[in-house]
Protein backbone atom coordinates (compact mmCIF):
# COMPACT_ATOMS: atom_id res chain seq x y z
CA UNK A 1 0.00 0.00 0.00
CA UNK A 2 1.17 3.22 -0.76
CA UNK A 3 -0.03 6.91 -0.06
CA UNK A 4 0.26 10.06 -1.14
CA UNK A 5 0.72 13.64 -0.06
CA UNK A 6 -2.02 16.02 -1.01
CA UNK A 7 -2.52 19.46 -0.24
CA UNK A 8 -5.47 21.14 -0.77
CA UNK A 9 -5.82 24.79 -1.19
CA UNK A 10 -9.32 26.47 -0.42
CA UNK A 11 -8.92 30.14 -0.90
CA UNK A 12 -10.26 31.46 -3.89
CA UNK A 13 -7.53 33.62 -4.13
CA UNK A 14 -3.55 32.59 -5.49
CA UNK A 15 -2.51 36.30 -6.05
CA UNK A 16 -2.96 39.45 -4.75
CA UNK A 17 -5.11 41.74 -7.43
CA UNK A 18 -6.62 39.97 -10.66
CA UNK A 19 -3.26 39.00 -12.24
CA UNK A 20 -3.10 35.09 -11.69
CA UNK A 21 0.68 35.24 -12.72
CA UNK A 22 1.28 38.21 -9.91
CA UNK A 23 3.26 38.03 -6.97
CA UNK A 24 2.27 35.23 -4.72
CA UNK A 25 2.86 35.51 -1.06
CA UNK A 26 5.71 33.69 0.17
CA UNK A 27 3.59 31.34 2.28
CA UNK A 28 1.61 30.61 -1.36
CA UNK A 29 5.13 30.73 -3.11
CA UNK A 30 6.24 27.70 -0.77
CA UNK A 31 2.88 26.00 -0.61
CA UNK A 32 2.77 25.66 -4.44
CA UNK A 33 6.47 25.38 -4.61
CA UNK A 34 6.66 21.66 -6.00
CA UNK A 35 10.02 21.23 -5.05
CA UNK A 36 9.33 23.04 -1.69
CA UNK A 37 7.40 20.44 0.55
CA UNK A 38 7.49 16.94 -1.74
CA UNK A 39 3.39 17.06 -2.33
CA UNK A 40 2.40 14.50 -4.42
CA UNK A 41 -0.72 16.64 -5.29
CA UNK A 42 -2.67 20.15 -4.98
CA UNK A 43 -6.17 19.89 -4.99
CA UNK A 44 -8.11 23.32 -5.63
CA UNK A 45 -11.53 24.79 -5.56
CA UNK A 46 -11.87 26.46 -8.98
CA UNK A 47 -10.64 25.15 -12.73
CA UNK A 48 -9.15 28.73 -13.17
CA UNK A 49 -6.89 27.91 -10.14
CA UNK A 50 -5.51 24.78 -11.62
CA UNK A 51 -5.16 26.29 -14.89
CA UNK A 52 -3.55 29.04 -13.45
CA UNK A 53 -1.00 26.89 -11.77
CA UNK A 54 -0.01 24.75 -14.89
CA UNK A 55 0.32 28.38 -16.74
CA UNK A 56 2.54 29.11 -13.69
CA UNK A 57 4.63 25.95 -13.01
CA UNK A 58 3.66 23.82 -16.22
CA UNK A 59 1.01 21.52 -17.98
CA UNK A 60 2.14 18.79 -16.11
CA UNK A 61 2.26 20.85 -12.10
CA UNK A 62 -0.14 18.35 -10.05
CA UNK A 63 -3.03 19.79 -9.84
CA UNK A 64 -6.95 18.63 -9.46
CA UNK A 65 -10.04 20.44 -9.31
CA UNK A 66 -11.95 19.41 -6.69
CA UNK A 67 -16.01 20.64 -6.64
CA UNK A 68 -17.08 21.77 -3.35
CA UNK A 69 -20.13 19.91 -2.83
CA UNK A 70 -22.94 21.79 -0.96
CA UNK A 71 -25.90 20.21 0.12
CA UNK A 72 -29.54 22.36 0.74
CA UNK A 73 -30.03 22.65 4.70
CA UNK A 74 -33.40 23.72 5.70
CA UNK A 75 -32.88 26.93 7.76
CA UNK A 76 -34.85 28.37 11.03
CA UNK A 77 -37.32 30.26 9.21
CA UNK A 78 -38.40 31.92 12.85
CA UNK A 79 -35.23 33.96 12.68
CA UNK A 80 -36.58 37.52 11.74
CA UNK A 81 -34.33 39.52 9.07
CA UNK A 82 -33.31 43.02 10.07
CA UNK A 83 -33.21 45.46 7.20
CA UNK A 84 -30.79 47.37 9.19
CA UNK A 85 -28.64 44.71 10.46
CA UNK A 86 -24.72 44.35 8.35
CA UNK A 87 -22.88 41.99 9.21
CA UNK A 88 -19.23 40.43 9.00
CA UNK A 89 -18.50 37.11 10.14
CA UNK A 90 -14.65 35.70 9.82
CA UNK A 91 -11.21 35.39 11.21
CA UNK A 92 -10.32 39.04 12.18
CA UNK A 93 -6.80 39.35 10.58
CA UNK A 94 -5.19 41.72 8.71
CA UNK A 95 -5.74 39.79 5.31
CA UNK A 96 -9.64 40.41 5.93
CA UNK A 97 -8.87 44.24 6.07
CA UNK A 98 -12.32 44.74 8.61
CA UNK A 99 -11.91 48.31 9.53
CA UNK A 100 -12.56 48.90 5.75
CA UNK A 101 -15.75 47.78 6.54
CA UNK A 102 -16.17 49.68 9.12
CA UNK A 103 -15.41 52.72 6.97
CA UNK A 104 -17.88 51.76 4.30
CA UNK A 105 -20.17 51.59 7.27
CA UNK A 106 -19.52 54.95 8.00
CA UNK A 107 -20.98 55.84 4.37
CA UNK A 108 -23.97 53.81 4.60
CA UNK A 109 -25.15 55.71 8.01
CA UNK A 110 -24.74 58.79 6.28
CA UNK A 111 -28.05 57.40 4.01
CA UNK A 112 -29.17 55.01 6.80
CA UNK A 113 -28.69 56.66 9.72
CA UNK A 114 -30.63 53.74 12.23
CA UNK A 115 -28.03 50.97 10.40
CA UNK A 116 -26.02 49.13 12.01
CA UNK A 117 -22.65 46.59 11.58
CA UNK A 118 -22.02 43.56 13.81
CA UNK A 119 -18.45 41.84 13.31
CA UNK A 120 -18.61 37.89 14.42
CA UNK A 121 -15.49 36.54 14.76
CA UNK A 122 -12.13 36.88 17.30
CA UNK A 123 -8.30 37.65 16.13
CA UNK A 124 -4.73 39.33 16.42
CA UNK A 125 -6.61 41.98 14.88
CA UNK A 126 -10.01 43.01 17.34
CA UNK A 127 -7.92 45.56 19.62
CA UNK A 128 -7.06 47.00 16.31
CA UNK A 129 -10.56 47.37 14.51
CA UNK A 130 -11.84 48.34 18.34
CA UNK A 131 -9.71 50.96 18.20
CA UNK A 132 -10.65 52.25 14.82
CA UNK A 133 -14.55 51.72 15.09
CA UNK A 134 -13.90 54.36 18.28
CA UNK A 135 -11.25 56.58 15.92
CA UNK A 136 -13.99 56.93 13.44
CA UNK A 137 -16.51 58.00 15.85
CA UNK A 138 -18.53 54.74 14.85
CA UNK A 139 -19.21 53.34 17.86
CA UNK A 140 -23.03 53.66 17.96
CA UNK A 141 -23.20 51.71 14.39
CA UNK A 142 -20.52 49.39 14.92
CA UNK A 143 -20.69 46.49 17.41
CA UNK A 144 -17.69 43.95 17.92
CA UNK A 145 -20.03 40.57 18.40
CA UNK A 146 -17.04 38.03 19.29
CA UNK A 147 -16.59 34.49 18.10
CA UNK A 148 -20.29 32.51 17.04
CA UNK A 149 -21.16 28.96 16.86
CA UNK A 150 -24.35 29.60 14.80
CA UNK A 151 -23.08 31.87 11.40
CA UNK A 152 -26.24 30.40 9.94
CA UNK A 153 -28.58 32.23 12.23
CA UNK A 154 -25.96 35.11 12.20
CA UNK A 155 -26.64 35.51 8.66
CA UNK A 156 -30.09 35.09 8.04
CA UNK A 157 -31.10 37.66 10.67
CA UNK A 158 -28.65 40.25 8.65
CA UNK A 159 -29.91 42.15 5.89
CA UNK A 160 -26.42 41.16 3.90
CA UNK A 161 -22.85 40.38 4.55
CA UNK A 162 -19.75 42.46 3.94
CA UNK A 163 -16.59 40.86 2.96
CA UNK A 164 -13.39 42.81 2.44
CA UNK A 165 -10.82 40.18 2.30
CA UNK A 166 -8.02 40.45 -0.06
Amino acid sequence: DTFGRIYVFHLQHLTYGEDAMGALTKRMAAFFDPNAYGADSVAVSTVEQANDLRTRYGQDYPVDFVHPVVRKVQGDSSIARDPKRVVSVGRIVDIKRIHLTVDAMALVVKQVPDAYLEIWGSGIEAEFVQEHIEKTGMSKHVRMMGYTPNPEKVFRGAACSVLTSR
